[in-house]
């Protein structure tokens, strides 16, 4: 029997800010994830890179299926989780978009620059200086790179981990070969199922942050259902050309980073507004490795593409463009054999384009080529809002992210957000976990 006041499954950002949280109130906790789960094998259908080690973060065994095909969601295997990858998006989402969270606007605040202040984080204005919001349609931001103090690698939520684990060595316990497939409560304890083993929890409450492919595959365990929902947030590229005065690059900030060149980094922040829908776009630069990208997957037309793209390397940017929940597609999936497949995508209701939007990046001298390029059939890396398919009746997260008949076992991860913004969120569900643990905290 393992004991302690709590349990953490996942070591991404939402866990390890959750770790953060419970440690600074003065408890102990135990906290659990998969990253030692062997897994030497690459998919290459799904085109996901490695991070800077080559060793794997994604867990290709535990991915969905289309039409038996592997494709995305797909769960992380390594502490730190997805953020190995691209870090943590720093980056704060629109006020109608924080309403929908169910947050105060006061509160998104509040966490946001608390989350600031304990990244590591640099932000590139030099871009963003060269033009003005004067059009309401479109607003220009600079991007807030979460970067580590003297190191060439972005943040991620592994070495905020290292650190909590050496500054509360007492009060924490960290099992890294443990992939929770199923929770039971009895009577005073908890029993966790792993693939392979048992594990009993002397605990008050357990918090599921291992990311929304893992925990929706948890609490169906836990339900006994076997079909699902999940929201997603669809991402596309599009090449734009700007025809303006060229933009050269300041010397200062790209001795600042200097450690990244050849990385992929966001250049400025776009959002785009109609009515109160909102796309986020990312702008990015043609570097080697959005090059390495254009030749993996679309290998066919590559040369061509990137012989052009190198000819005007400082005209021709690669724009990312995020839609929110209500504009992207919903996955039914369902659980066979330990098989997780999608059996259907249900389109969106609403539609927003991007060319209604063409006259306002004009405006900033940018030119949209309509080249468009869809991630996946489906399944972006923002993804979220699970229901459960139990006999023609939904069941939902309550408001504190439990389960009915499941008390004191909280999904505090993007599982239990009724919502998913534009953009990249990474941050905003950070925020929405750490708005949870408030509202547990504070329940009598």
């Amino acid at each position: 029997m393992i004991k302690a006041d709590h349990i953490i499954i996942g070591t991404g950002p939402v866990g390890v800010f959750a770790a953060k949280y419970l440690l600074e109130k003065g408890k102990s906790i135990v906290v659990l994830d998969n990253s030692k789960k062997e897994n030497l094998t690459n998919f290459d259908s799904l085109k996901l890179k490695n991070i800077e080690s080559h060793s794997f973060v994604y867990d290709f065994q535990n991915t969905a299926y289309k039409n038996n095909k592997k494709v995305l969601p797909i769960s992380s295997k390594v502490k730190g989780g997805f953020s190995r990858v691209w870090g943590g998006t720093l980056n704060s989402i629109e006020e109608h978009e924080i309403l929908r969270l169910g947050l105060s606007i006061e509160k998104y605040k509040t966490v946001y620059n608390y989350l600031l202040n304990t990244i590591p984080n640099f932000t590139l204005n030099d871009f963003s200086k060269n033009f003005s919001n004067k059009n309401s349609k479109i607003k220009i931001s600079a991007p807030v790179l979460g970067i580590q103090n003297q190191d060439t690698r972005f943040w991620s939520a592994d070495m905020l981990f290292n650190d909590l684990i050496k500054k509360f060595n007492k009060k924490i316990q960290y099992f890294d070969n443990i992939d929770v497939k199923n929770i039971e409560i009895q009577k005073d304890f908890f029993k966790i199922i792993s693939s392979d083993n048992e594990y009993l929890f002397d605990s008050k409450k357990i918090f599921v942050c291992s990311g929304i492919f893992s925990s929706s595959q948890i609490a169906s365990r836990m339900l006994n259902i076997k079909k699902f929902k999940i929201s997603d947030s669809e991402i596309s590229v599009w090449p734009v050309m700007h025809f303006g005065k060229k933009i050269n690059n300041d010397k200062k900030i790209d001795s600042v980073l200097n450690g990244l060149n050849g990385k992929a980094y966001s250049k400025l922040m776009i959002s785009l507004r109609k009515n109160k829908s909102f796309i986020k776009c990312q702008l990015y630069d043609i570097n080697d490795e959005s090059i390495s990208e254009i030749k993996k997957r679309i290998p066919l037309i590559s040369k061509p593409i990137i012989f052009l793209l190198k000819k005007m390397v400082s005209r021709i940017f690669l724009l990312f463009i995020y839609k929110d929940s209500d504009h992207s597609k919903k996955g039914l999936f369902e659980v066979k054999n330990s098989k997780v497949s999608i059996i259907k995508t249900n389109l969106p209701k609403k539609n927003i384009s991007i060319l209604k939007f063409f006259g306002s990046f004009l405006k900033h001298k940018f030119v949209l080529i309509p080249i468009r390029y869809r991630f996946m059939k489906y399944g972006s890396f923002h993804s979220g809002n699970l229901e459960f398919i139990n006999k023609n009746r939904q069941i939902e997260f309550d408001s504190f992210g439990q389960l009915p008949n499941f008390n004191n076992i909280h999904f505090i991860d993007s599982s239990s957000m009724k919502y998913i913004p534009s953009g990249p969120f990474t941050i905003t569900s950070v925020i929405h976990s750490q708005n949870l643990l408030d509202k547990i905290s504070n329940e009598k």
